[in-house]
C-alpha cells in the first residue's frame, strides 16, 4: 500500500494562526496545549479517480484535503475518545544533554518546539511532520487510507498543487496497517531509553510499521522571468546575487513578468490573479493583475509594472503571488510569498554631446557619465566607442568626463557604452551622417493603459520620409508631422512605425495597454449566517478600484475591502459593483441564506421543555426503554412547523413536514419516510395515552441534529429553518 502525504506548506508561515488553549492530556497524564481550530491555513489536496472516468469529481468525493486530523484521549474508563481537538503527524521529538526527553506533546508543525510528537513509532524528525488525507472520513489514519498498488507495483492519484512544499508517501507491505502500537509521547522523560517501552499508541496515526520513502517530489514555485518591458530582452543577474534580477536604483523600473508553471506538465497559471512587489522603493507594495497571453504557441501569463528601488543592495525587493483558486473546494485564493527577490545597483547614464556628427571628418565629442537617478558623475568609468570605423577606449576623468575626437569613415550608428564596478553598464547610440538628409523618425506619447479602443498616434519625420504602418502608408506635412488612427485590441498592442526614405529606413515601436474590462471580484467564503441582522463580506478587487455593496460603499485598503450590510430572514441576494480608475465597471451577484433556528432543550425525567429559551411544559418528560431514549412525538414535530395526523384504527402516526412524510406505527419497528422503508432500534409506544418514539431516528428524519450530554442526561435538538 501507498500513503500520499506532503511537507508543512509555505502558508503556515504567513496565514492566521491557529487558536490554543491549555487542557489535560490523559494519555500520558499531562497538560498540553491543544490546537482548537486550523486557523487559516489551507492545504494540497489528493485526487482519486473511483469511477475510473479519466477527471476528479468533487461530487463524488474524489478529492480530500491533506491536512489536520482530530487528536484521540482517553476518557474516564481509559477507552480512546474523539475530541474536538486537532494534531498534525508530528515527528518532532527533544532530548537533553543528560539523555532525558521532554514528555510534553506536540499537536503542531512548527519549525522548532521542545516537545514529541504524535508521529512514527521511532520519532526521528523527518521534516517535522506530515499531512495525510483522511479518505474514509473515520478520524483515524489507516490502512483504508492508503492506496493499493496494481500488478505492476503501481498506484495513481492527483495532486492538486496550491501551495509550495514536498510531497512523499508511507510504503508499506505487512498485516498491522490497522494497528497503533506507536507514536504517542512517553509517560516519563527516561522512557524512550528503552526500546519496549517506545510503543505507545497515539490512537490517531496507526500506520506505524509503514516505512518513509527516500523519494519525493517538489510541489514548486512557478516559472519566472522578468523583462525590459521596452526593449523585452532579460534584466540581467550578474553584479550581486547571481539568483537575483538586477534593478536600476532610484529610477523607474519598467518590467514585464512572465509566468509559466514550474513543469511543462502542470496546468497554466490562472490569469485570475494578482503579482505584488514589495521593497524599498517609495510605495507600500505595487500591485500588477495578471494577463494571459499566447506567445509562438505558447500560453503565458503576465503582467506590467512600475517600481522605484530607494536603497541599492541584496534583496531590497521580494515578489509575492496572489491566485484564485478555481477549483471547488477551499481556498479561495492562495499566496506565494517571496518567490523571487531583487538586487538594486546603480545604472549608468551616457551624456552625448553633439548627437549628430559627420562621416570622413573629425568630429569634437563631449561625454559625461553620471548614475541613473541620483546624477552622480561616474569617476574612471571605462567608456568604449564602436562603429563606422572607430574602435576607442578610455576612462572619464574625476568629475564623470571624457573629451576626445573621432573620425568615422562610413555613415551609420556609432554605439558609446560605459561601465564600472557594481554598475549596470549604460549604452547609447549616435547617428554618422553624410553632408545629407539624413532620415529620422520621432513617436509622440501615447496615454496608456486606456480604455478608449480607436486612438491617435502622431511623431515628425523628414517631410520627404513616407510612414509605413501594416499595410498603411502616410505622407508626413511640410513639417514633416504625421499622425494616424489605430484600433486597438484588449491588452497589450504594439504598434510598429516604420520610416522610409530612400535607401534609408527606421523603426519606432510604442506599446500601449487596452483595458476595457473592469476590476476583478474576490469575495472572501461566507460561514453559515443564523438569526443576523447585519453581515460583515470582505474580499479582494483590483488596486485603485472602488466598490459598493448593495449600494453601499466599502472600505478598500490597496487590494481589499470590507463593509458591513444589513440583510433580512431567508434568502439574501447581495450585488457587487465596481469601477476602475479608468471608469470601467464590474457587477457581481452572490446569494446567502440567513437561517432561523430551532433549538429544542430536553432532560430525561423532567416534565418540562425549553424551545429557543421559552420553558414549555410536557404531558410526559422524555424516559429511557431497554437502553433508547424515548420523547412524545408530537411535541417534538409541530416544535419544528410539521403537522402530525393520528389514526385510531392503526394506531398509525403520520408526520408532514416541507416534502417529507413520515409514517410510524405503534410496536412497529419499521418506518416509512416517502415511502421508503427504515428499521427502528426501538418501536414507538403509548405510555400515560402518549406516543413516543426513539429520538434520534424522529429528529434526524426531520433534518434536525441531535447532542446528547451525559452528564446532565439532557438532550438538545437544532433544526435550522
Amino acid at each position: 500500500r501507498f500513503t500520499p502525504f506532503t511537507t508543512r506548506p509555505a502558508n503556515f508561515e504567513f496565514t492566521r494562526r491557529p487558536e490554543t488553549t491549555t487542557g489535560h492530556y490523559r494519555a500520558n497524564n499531562s497538560y498540553v496545549e491543544y490546537l482548537v481550530n486550523q486557523g487559516g491555513r489551507y492545504y494540497l489536496h489528493l485526487g482519486i479517480d473511483y469511477n475510473n472516468n479519466g477527471r476528479i469529481d468533487v461530487l463524488n468525493n474524489e478529492v480530500h484535503p491533506m491536512g489536520a486530523f482530530n487528536v484521540y484521549d482517553l476518557n474516564q474508563q481509559g477507552r480512546p475518545q474523539r475530541t474536538n481537538y486537532y494534531t498534525y503527524f508530528v515527528t518532532t521529538n527533544m532530548m537533553w544533554d543528560n539523555g532525558s526527553f521532554v514528555t510534553d506533546p506536540q499537536f503542531d508543525l512548527k519549525k522548532s518546539k521542545n516537545g514529541w510528537g504524535l508521529g512514527s513509532i521511532y520519532n526521528r524528525p523527518y521534516h517535522g511532520g506530515y499531512l495525510f488525507a483522511d479518505l474514509n472520513n473515520d478520524g483515524r489514519l489507516n490502512y483504508q487510507d492508503a492506496l493499493t498498488f496494481d500488478s505492476q507495483g503501481r498506484c495513481e492519484f492527483y495532486i492538486f498543487s496550491d501551495d509550495v512544499c514536498s510531497i512523499g508517501g508511507l510504503v508499506g507491505f505487512n498485516p498491522f496497517g490497522n494497528h497503533d502500537v506507536a507514536g504517542g509521547p512517553p509517560v516519563s522523560e527516561t522512557d524512550p531509553q528503552t526500546i519496549e517501552r517506545r510503543y505507545r499508541p497515539s490512537y490517531v496515526f496507526h500506520l506505524d510499521f509503514d516505512a518513509i520513502a527516500t523519494t519525493q517530489i517538489g510541489s514548486g514555485k512557478p516559472s519566472i522571468k522578468v523583462l525590459d518591458a521596452k526593449t523585452g530582452v532579460e534584466l540581467g543577474k550578474n553584479l550581486m546575487n547571481p539568483n537575483n534580477y538586477d534593478l536600476i536604483y532610484s529610477i523607474d523600473n519598467h518590467i514585464r513578468i512572465e509566468i509559466k508553471p514550474a513543469d511543462p506538465r502542470d496546468l497554466n497559471v490562472s490569469r485570475q490573479g494578482i503579482i505584488s512587489l514589495q521593497g524599498a522603493q517609495h510605495q507600500t507594495s505595487i500591485y500588477g493583475r495578471l494577463n494571459t497571453e499566447v506567445m509562438n504557441d505558447t500560453t503565458v501569463t503576465t503582467t506590467t509594472m512600475h517600481f522605484t528601488p530607494t536603497g541599492k543592495g541584496e534583496n531590497i525587493a521580494w515578489m509575492d503571488c496572489i491566485f484564485e483558486n478555481d477549483q471547488a473546494w477551499h481556498p479561495h485564493q492562495f499566496k506565494l510569498e517571496k518567490v523571487l527577490y531583487f538586487d538594486a545597483v546603480a545604472g549608468g547614464n551616457i551624456n552625448i554631446n553633439p548627437s549628430i556628427i559627420y562621416a570622413n571628418e573629425d568630429n569634437e565629442i563631449f561625454i559625461r557619465i553620471t548614475e541613473v537617478g541620483t546624477q552622480r558623475p561616474v569617476a574612471n568609468a571605462t567608456v568604449k566607442i564602436n562603429g563606422c570605423g572607430v574602435d576607442f577606449i578610455d576612462k572619464t576623468n574625476h568629475e564623470g568626463r571624457l573629451n576626445t575626437i573621432i573620425h568615422p569613415t562610413s555613415i551609420g550608428v556609432i554605439t558609446i557604452e560605459a561601465s564600472t564596478n557594481n554598475m549596470l553598464p549604460g549604452s547609447k547610440t549616435i547617428q554618422v551622417v553624410g553632408k545629407e538628409k539624413t532620415l529620422f523618425l520621432n513617436l509622440d506619447d501615447v496615454k496608456s493603459p486606456t480604455n478608449i479602443a480607436n486612438i491617435v498616434v502622431s511623431g515628425t519625420t523628414l517631410p520627404e520620409a513616407i510612414i509605413q504602418v501594416g499595410t498603411m502608408e502616410i505622407s508626413p506635412s511640410p513639417n514633416g508631422s504625421f499622425s494616424f488612427e489605430y484600433q486597438l485590441e484588449e491588452g497589450n498592442n504594439e504598434i510598429k512605425v516604420t520610416a522610409v526614405f530612400r535607401d534609408q529606413a527606421k523603426h519606432r515601436t510604442v506599446t500601449v495597454k487596452l483595458k476595457t474590462r473592469g476590476p476583478v471580484i474576490m469575495v472572501d467564503s461566507i460561514e453559515d449566517v443564523i438569526n443576523q441582522s447585519e453581515l460583515l463580506i470582505s474580499g479582494r478587487i483590483d488596486p485603485g478600484s472602488s466598490i459598493k455593496v448593495n449600494q453601499m460603499p466599502a472600505t478598500v485598503v490597496h487590494d481589499l475591502f470590507r463593509v458591513t450590510i444589513p440583510i433580512q430572514p431567508g434568502m439574501n441576494t447581495i450585488l457587487f459593483e465596481a469601477r476602475d480608475e479608468l471608469g470601467n465597471q464590474t457587477t457581481k451577484t452572490i446569494e446567502v441564506y440567513n437561517y432561523n433556528e430551532i433549538k429544542i432543550e430536553l432532560v430525561i425525567g423532567r416534565a418540562q421543555a425549553k424551545v429557543n429559551d421559552e420553558i414549555i411544559d410536557l404531558d410526559l418528560a422524555p424516559l429511557i426503554l431497554n437502553g433508547r431514549t424515548m420523547v412524545p412525538i408530537r411535541f417534538i414535530a409541530e416544535a419544528f412547523g410539521a403537522t402530525v395526523e393520528w389514526i385510531d384504527e392503526t394506531q398509525t402516526i403520520t408526520i408532514e413536514i416541507d416534502e417529507t412524510t413520515i409514517m410510524l406505527q405503534i410496536g412497529n419497528e419499521t418506518a416509512f419516510i416517502n415511502g421508503k422503508a427504515h428499521t427502528l432500534d426501538a418501536y414507538p409506544e403509548i405510555v400515560q395515552n402518549r406516543t413516543i418514539v426513539p429520538i434520534r431516528f424522529i429528529a434526524e428524519s426531520l433534518g434536525a441534529e441531535v447532542e446528547w450530554i451525559r452528564e446532565t442526561e439532557t438532550i438538545v435538538i437544532r433544526r435550522l429553518l
